[in-house]
């Protein structure tokens, strides 16, 4: 039974749509809204914040804000930026993260991070994590991305595509719009805006795996200055996982007061509830270690025979070594290494598998009982002006609630060699978060025309505060009743209780287990840490300035950003309590302002018409603490490191640097437009070891690291390490994005890329310690985790205008990833998934009922329903389908 939500969204959208067909006179006396498109307003007179512009169609505009803030000609811009429409996602049928942005070239996805910011456990974009939680592995050109933003503003939490009119992707360092070292790019959604001409839009979508989605969209003039907008929808998604239901509500009212062609001040709220049950990711496969338990090899037996005592010299036998490895791969990594000089990882070359469950790769292993909630409220404030002919002004604000709860996100899903499938039993798998995010900005843009030279100049101001509370949840396993323990688990106890019912699971014979859940700060007393309260505030002051002369565009711009932070503990009151890790009365951890610089310059040139060769250089820096002297675990406690020391030397910030060659163009009248660009990118001041100083330190005298022969000790571990900063984490390699329009009706998108660059810098230890330096042996030579060499995306459209098949129109992609290493830089996993091509179609039907347009469209993803792993351990979907009804009036 569908929700009251979704009941009004489908009675007010049909009383929208019926409305006009119940009134002979309005349908008579009305210019056909749908002969106008949404897109369609009048032009107002501060053109250098308004990105729209008359020349854009349905997959082509002819703006781009993303790289200075102002709108400027995609030709004009020194760096490769994607535009994806609105229109171009209804046609293609195409939203969410992920959805949206399936047709542009660089990109790899993480489909556990499903709205491009964070997964299960992540609490902040993903860049920090709760428990044994995973980061956003999405990628750009093999490197993370600084983020998604909304209107020019960044979003923590979350990204959607439900109000959408366009979405920017600018690939590259975005030094001067974002700030910071992050050298993939950033994403900015350009919301839908009230609009001064009728326009209603509601639409019905029916999918695979009885998910169904109602949305409506109606805008217009109130008055002759004051229009509005209302969106909405009501969703219910679900997947051909297990338990995988979700609903998401959605309303998006705004109001725009344009009282002047120089003036206008926008108001809007949103709200959306997304609830359901969480999705584990798939299970990563660990055949090598599986058959290894059932057949152990005579070399690794032989092992036994290194054992002291009276077994010297006697190996083990099968029972014996089942025992040693059954549950503990690094006894088999070890023995490995000790027969064969090579460190092994789990999954080493292979992808992922069926898993053991009934219902394979569609078994969910967070069972039924895996509720999430995210919650979001925004307001955002923007008014903009024309203060004088070459003077405007842009003022906007935006306050974010968000809400979010995660009872269960364990990772890293895998068969043991005793045949166990071991689930999260641990306290903490779980959390809930408010967060409250205000953030505003000011601009004053300048433009004018001096002696034939165009002059651009921005110059603007940004302060945002941050409020976030992470509460970690309490497993009661005492209360769990006991089971069997599996017979297909070799080794299993036989009553299986308390933890060892999760540690021994095995999905072909136990059901999903339950368990008592609460949140710390019901189980924990007064004056007993129970959660944490970050409050982070941040400042950025930045100017641009672009220079039009002649054949050339000059565009240069610099940023600077302030950071700081503290994180209270506190118990279920809100009150200060201990600082964790057990320190004398410390309740705080606060880190200072922090100060970093960013800035850009490029070049633009117009070779002949509508040709432009570019070049840009950014570069971006991000705070990074910690001293590059530290103490080794394994020194004695008379070693000793001086707070003078650590004060003197500490690590530089990290940065990013971005070089950009390439040519954009416009050409045969507008019909062939895009990109070909080459990009390296280079992550610097990541932190090595400095062989030469650790060497020369009088600590180490007397170690492994000893220059002089006469004292070095092989088998003692040194005791002071030093790090050193260098360039590392490098890509390169190029890139295309085209649209192709040959006749009016038929378009083709076009999208790849290749990195001739791709690998991951790993600092190698200076001990000849062989456990010591298994990491460094394992992970040096592998390319940068998610980040496949080549994409290849292609997307055509026809529509059919004259004849019997008038109003039809057939669309066609193919995806094409090649090989890649989800966990690249984790020592313990060494999975590689193959490469793989994906096809999907679709065909509409466009119409008109009571005289007003009417969509029809049936689209197929995975058409040939091929068997693939997109990243971070899940299965791409199998084929699936939808239906889509859209009427426009």
């Amino acid at each position: 039974m569908k929700s009251w939500f979704s009941s009004c969204i489908l009675a007010c959208s049909l009383a929208m749509w019926l409305s006009p067909c119940l009134s002979r006179a309005q349908a008579q006396s009305t210019t056909s809204a749908n002969e106008t498109s949404d897109n369609d307003d009048e032009t107002v007179v501060m053109s250098v914040f308004e990105v729209k512009n008359k020349k854009d169609s349905d997959y082509r505009v002819v703006n781009s804000v993303s790289t200075t803030g102002m709108a400027e000609s995609l030709l004009k811009t020194p760096l490769p930026i994607t535009v994806v429409t609105g229109e171009f996602l209804k046609d293609a049928d195409l939203e969410g993260f992920a959805g949206a942005l399936r047709y542009v070239s660089g990109l790899s996805f993480d489909p556990h991070t499903a709205d491009g910011n964070q997964a299960p456990g992540a609490v902040s974009g993903g860049s920090s994590t709760v428990g044994n939680s995973s980061p956003n592995l999405n990628r750009f050109r093999g490197q993370p991305y600084n983020g998604t933003f909304r209107n020019g503003l960044k979003l923590t939490y979350g990204f959607y595509t439900e109000n959408v009119d366009r979405i920017e992707v600018a690939k590259g360092p975005m030094s001067v719009f974002v700030g910071g070292a992050t050298l993939g790019g950033e994403i900015n959604v350009i919301t839908k805006k009230p609009i001064f001409h009728r326009f209603n839009e509601v639409s019905f979508r029916a999918a695979s795996h009885r998910s169904h989605k109602e949305t409506f969209d109606s805008t217009g003039p109130i008055t002759k200055t004051l229009a509005y907008r209302l969106i909405g929808s009501h969703d219910v998604r679900n997947s051909y996982r297990d338990y995988s239901d979700a609903r998401i509500q959605y309303i998006n009212p705004q109001l725009l007061w344009r009282p002047s062609r120089r003036f206008d001040i926008r108001l809007e709220y949103q709200y959306r509830n997304a609830t359901g049950n969480l999705v584990s990711q798939n299970v990563a496969s660990t055949s090598f270690y599986r058959d290894t338990f059932l057949n152990p090899p005579q070399y690794l037996l032989d092992e036994g025979k290194k054992r002291a005592g009276a077994l010297s010299g006697v190996p083990f036998t099968i029972a014996e070594y089942q025992t040693r490895i059954g549950r503990a791969f690094g006894n088999l990594r070890t023995d490995v290494y000790n027969a064969t000089g090579k460190w092994i990882s789990l999954g080493q070359g292979e992808a992922l598998t069926e898993g053991n469950a009934p219902s394979g790769r569609e078994y969910n292993y967070y069972g039924p009982n895996a509720p999430f909630q995210t919650r979001v409220n925004l307001w955002e404030l923007e008014s903009r002006s024309s203060i004088t002919d070459w003077l405007d002004l842009k003022v906007q604000g935006r306050y974010i609630n968000t809400y979010m709860m995660n009872y269960y996100y364990w990772f890293g899903n895998r068969i043991y060699g005793d045949g166990s499938t071991p689930i999260g039993s641990g306290p903490g798998d779980g959390f809930r978060l408010n967060n409250e995010n205000y953030d505003g900005k000011i601009e004053f843009a300048l433009h004018k025309t001096w002696r034939y030279v165009g002059l651009k100049g921005l110059l603007g101001a940004q302060r945002a505060v941050e409020y976030r509370t992470l509460e970690a949840g309490a497993w009661d396993l005492s209360t769990k009743t006991p089971v069997l323990g599996s017979p297909n688990v070799q080794g299993s106890p036989t009553t299986l209780t308390g933890a060892n019912i999760f540690n021994y699971f095995d999905p072909a014979f136990h059901n999903f287990p339950d368990v008592t859940h609460a949140w710390k700060g019901e189980t924990k007393g007064d004056g007993v840490e129970s959660q944490n309260e970050r409050r982070t505030h941040s400042g950025a002051l930045y100017a641009v300035g672009m220079v039009d002369w002649n054949r050339f565009t000059f565009t240069g711009g610099f940023r600077r950003d302030r950071t700081g932070y503290v994180t209270d503990w506190q118990d279920h009151n809100g009150h200060v309590t201990y600082y964790p890790l057990g320190s004398d009365n410390i309740q705080r951890n606060s880190v200072p302002d922090a100060y970093t610089s960013s800035w850009m310059y490029g070049v633009v040139m117009r070779v002949v018409k509508d040709v432009y060769l570019y070049g840009s250089y950014n570069f971006g820096e991000t705070i990074q603490t910690g001293a590059k002297i530290a103490k080794t675990t394994y020194a004695p406690p008379t070693v000793l490191i001086t707070p003078e020391e650590i004060r003197d030397n500490p690590f530089p910030n990290t940065t990013g640097k971005g070089h950009e060659l390439g040519v954009k163009f416009s050409l045969f009248n507008g019909k062939l437009t895009g990109s070909v660009a080459w990009f390296n990118l280079v992550r610097g001041n990541i932190m090595v070891a400095d062989v030469g100083r650790i060497a020369a330190d009088p600590r180490n005298i007397g170690t492994e690291v000893d220059p002089n022969p006469d004292t070095q000790r092989p088998d003692v571990r040194y005791n002071i390490g030093w790090m050193m900063p260098i360039d590392g984490n490098k890509t390169s390699g190029f890139e295309t994005d085209l649209i192709w329009t040959p006749i009016p009706n038929y378009s083709v998108i076009f999208a790849a890329s290749h990195l001739t660059t791709n690998k991951l810098t790993v600092s190698d230890p200076v001990s000849n310690d062989p456990t010591i330096r298994m990491s460094y042996e394992i992970l040096n030579g592998r390319p940068l985790e998610n980040s496949p060499d080549d994409t290849l995306r292609i997307f055509q459209r026809y529509s059919f205008t004259r004849g019997k098949l008038k109003g039809w129109s057939v669309g066609a992609g193919v995806r094409y990833q090649s090989s890649q290493m989800p966990q690249a830089n984790n020592a313990n996993w060494g999975c590689v998934y193959p490469s793989f091509y994906v096809a999907d179609a679709n065909i509409g039907y466009k119409t008109k009922i009571c005289g007003k347009e009417a969509v029809f469209s049936i689209a197929v993803t995975n058409l040939f329903d091929r068997v693939y792993a997109e990243g971070n351990s899940t299965y791409g979907a199998p084929r699936e389908f939808a239906f889509t009804t859209r009427l426009v009036f």
